[in-house]
């Protein structure tokens, strides 16, 4: 069973995603991360890549927003022939092998927080960064009703940060090939050490 995919919701997750595992030394091809365009669609795709067996991995990457729990349960339902399954999402991920087949969710930021790609993206500033604070504050102190829902306040906050860099508004995923975000952070180690273990390196 040659191959392997990641489903996921956005298109800016595909680059963040390929960017930091290569600062890791993992390659990993953009055709093999699929977005969906919506949280439905990716569980939809990766319920179908498990049910045709083509893969030696298939994990599914999507964001907690408000409730990574929620965010679980929605996911797991698609392991509908998995037993004893967690009533919450593993702290460092879940996986599983079935067929031959390693099987993996991670609910962003860090299968614990509310959140998103962008709140573990915002966990990669580096430490002692006076920046952060200050667009923080600016997002803080927008007028309400904000045009964006509380669940994106992390999006707003690294976006605004990214404006202010030495090049203006990279994307996330440039940011991170860029080093402007720090690839050996805490959290981003736990997510690419459950990469690791989805693709058996």
């Amino acid at each position: 069973m040659p191959g392997r995919r990641l489903f996921v919701e956005g298109l800016q997750d595909v680059s963040f995603i390929a960017e930091l595992c290569s600062r890791h030394g993992i390659e990993i091809s953009s055709k093999e991360i699929e977005h969906g365009g919506s949280l439905d669609q990716a569980l939809a795709n990766f319920g179908l890549a498990i049910k045709a067996g083509s893969y030696d991995a298939v994990g599914l990457i999507v964001d907690a927003d408000t409730d990574a729990r929620n965010a679980w349960t929605r996911a797991k339902g698609r392991l509908k022939d998995f037993k004893k399954l967690p009533n919450q999402p593993p702290s460092d991920g879940y996986y599983a092998e079935a067929n031959g087949c390693g099987i993996g969710i991670w609910i962003m930021p860090d299968n614990v927080a509310a959140g998103n790609m962008e709140r573990l993206a915002a966990y990669m500033v580096p430490s002692g960064d006076t920046l952060m604070p200050h667009a923080q504050k600016v997002v803080a102190d927008l007028p309400v009703p904000r045009r964006f829902k509380p669940a994106d306040c992390a999006k707003a906050e690294i976006h605004t940060w990214l404006a202010w860099q030495k090049e203006p508004g990279l994307r996330i995923g440039t940011a991170v090939r860029s080093r402007y975000l720090n690839a050996n952070c805490p959290e981003a180690k736990a997510f690419v050490s459950w990469i690791k273990r989805l693709y058996a390196i």
